[in-house]
């Protein structure tokens, strides 16, 4: 049977470069401090999504700290899974899930709200050039508009 090698003997070149995610614990705490501060960007659009400037606005914030957010992530869950033991990236993987699942909340109303629009309308939006990064989730939630609660069935 082959013997166990530790992570520390095995040479750099073999390992994740996470900095390419985030640089470090530090960048990752001042990342985190960033997003907490920003997590009601889109707050500002309930009610305004009819609006296309607004909607592409709202789908813009929602897009980026969706990004940021998602490097918090991947970097906590990575660390983690290089030692599963160390209790530090534990904790910074469930503070990374806990923002998702804040975010993800703070943002149900988007998807009702939208979906408030005909069909034929979202599918027009979808093509608009402007939309082009955003045209597979429009058009799916034209597609899938019958099943999609209100934003008050969403919130329970």
């Amino acid at each position: 049977m082959a013997e166990q090698v530790k992570r520390s003997e095995i040479d750099a070149k073999y390992k994740w470069n996470l900095n390419d995610i985030v640089n470090g614990d530090d960048a990752w705490d001042q990342l985190f401090s960033e997003v907490k501060s920003e997590i009601h960007v889109c707050d500002k659009y309930r009610g305004k999504l009819a609006d296309e400037k607004q909607l592409l606005a709202c789908m813009n914030d929602e897009a980026a700290l969706s990004q940021k957010i998602e490097k918090l992530f991947a970097y906590a869950r990575m660390k983690r899974d290089e030692d599963g033991n160390d209790p530090k990236y534990q904790a910074m993987t469930a503070r990374a899930y806990s923002l998702i699942v804040e975010f993800n909340t703070l943002t149900t109303f988007i998807t009702p709200e939208l979906t408030q629009a005909s069909a034929e309308t979202l599918y027009a939006i979808a093509e608009k050039p402007e939309f082009a990064c955003y045209k597979y989730n429009i058009k799916e939630m034209a597609r899938s508009k019958e099943r999609v609660l209100s934003e008050k069935e969403e919130t329970l």
